[in-house]
């Protein structure tokens, strides 16, 4: 019971002016060592932004021709009937527009008619179904 009683008295902080462990003093230490350590030494300002930023940089011509230029030759058109090896070939005549394209998709904007694609891209539609 003594070794119990003597460990408390060693997690006691002596009061300043008797000089005598005290469990008040002891309390108010912790308490601001609490507060010392979950205030910020920084008060930040907690606004917030009037304008929440994009949630996707845009596509930029660049990213848009190193993308094109990954393609395989060789496969088979997708859904869209166009053939990796025409995007690959033409990257650099039509990553801008491409990427201008995704950009618009990207902002909400509809997917143009194929005859309007065509014109988008500056390509002539042949009379045989295209």
């Amino acid at each position: 019971m003594q070794n119990l009683q003597s460990s408390k008295k060693r997690l006691l902080v002596p009061d300043p002016v008797t000089g005598e462990l005290s469990q008040e003093v002891t309390k108010a230490a912790v308490q601001r060592s609490y507060e010392d350590l979950y205030t910020p030494a920084v008060q930040l300002p907690l606004g917030v932004p009037s304008r929440v930023p994009d949630p996707f940089p845009p596509f930029l011509p660049y990213e848009t021709r190193h993308a094109m230029s990954l393609l395989k030759c060789g496969h088979f058109p997708g859904s869209d009937g166009i053939l990796p090896e025409i995007l690959f070939h033409s990257r650099d005549h039509l990553a801008p527009t491409i990427a201008l394209l995704l950009n618009r998709l990207v902002a909400g904007d509809l997917v143009p008619k194929l005859t309007k694609l065509h014109n988008f891209w500056n390509l002539d539609v042949s009379s045989d179904g295209l």
